[in-house]
C-alpha cells in the first residue's frame, strides 16, 4: 500500500513510478552540500535504500551550505549524523553507512545498486569512484564552484568515460568558493535526473 505521505508526488508521477522509487538503491558519495541536500530530498520522496559514503567531520565552514548539519554537530562524523537525521526524516528508508575514503583501494560490495550520485569535491576521487562503478550503472555527477554548477549523467560501459570528459582538469590547491543557493540548485537538478532515470526517462 502506498503511504499517504507521498500523495502529492504520486499525483504527478503515479503509483507505479512511486513503487519504482521504493525499489531503487542509490549510492551517495560525499555528504557535504550537494550530498546532504540530495539525500534529504531522496529520503523525503521515499527512496528504498541510500548507501551513504563519507569519512569527513563536520567543520564550522560547512554550515553555510550543508543542510544536514547544525552547530551542535561541529566535530562529529558526518556519516553518523547523516544516518540519524535521514532516519528521522523517513524511517522507511534503509540507510547504510560507508565510512571510507574513495581512493584506489575503495570498492563496491553492494548488490542491486542502481545509481551512483557523485557529490564529491575533487576530480581524483571522482575518477576513482567512476572506475569502481559497475558496468550498466547510472552515474550522476554534480559539481559547484561559487555561483556556477554542473550536472552530468553517464551510464558505465555505454557513455564516454569520465576521464575523457574531465581530461586535462586538475584539482585546485585552494579553497573552493561555494554559496548556499548554488548547492541547492545543483542538488535539485541531480535529484530530478535521478527520478528521470528511475522512471526510465533520463535526460
Amino acid at each position: 500500500m502506498i503511504e499517504n505521505r507521498y500523495s502529492r508526488q504520486i499525483a504527478y508521477w503515479g503509483e507505479t513510478n512511486q513503487r519504482k522509487i521504493k525499489n531503487t538503491t542509490v549510492f551517495v558519495a560525499g555528504l557535504g552540500g550537494l550530498g546532504g541536500i540530495l539525500c534529504i530530498m531522496l529520503a523525503r520522496a521515499g527512496i528504498g535504500k541510500l548507501i551513504i559514503c563519507d569519512k569527513g567531520i563536520v567543520d564550522t565552514p560547512d554550515l553555510n551550505r550543508q543542510s544536514l548539519y547544525f552547530e551542535k554537530h561541529v566535530g562529529c562524523k558526518k556519516i553518523k549524523i547523516a544516518k540519524e537525521i535521514l532516519n528521522e526524516i523517513n524511517s522507511s528508508v534503509e540507510v547504510i553507512t560507508v565510512d571510507k575514503k574513495i581512493d584506489e583501494d575503495f570498492d563496491f560490495n553492494f548488490k542491486n545498486l542502481n545509481i551512483v550520485a557523485d557529490c564529491l569535491d575533487n576530480y581524483k576521487s571522482r575518477l576513482h569512484l567512476y572506475n569502481k562503478t559497475y558496468t550498466n550503472t547510472f552515474y550522476v555527477h554534480g559539481g559547484v564552484d561559487a555561483i556556477t554548477g554542473q550536472v552530468l549523467t553517464l551510464k558505465k560501459g555505454f557513455s564516454r568515460d569520465l576521464s575523457d570528459v574531465f581530461a586535462g582538469l586538475k584539482d585546485k590547491n585552494e579553497v573552493i568558493p561555494v554559496t548556499p543557493e548554488t548547492v541547492n540548485v545543483v542538488a535539485s537538478v541531480m535529484v530530478r535526473e535521478i527520478f528521470n532515470i528511475i522512471i526510465d526517462k533520463p535526460l
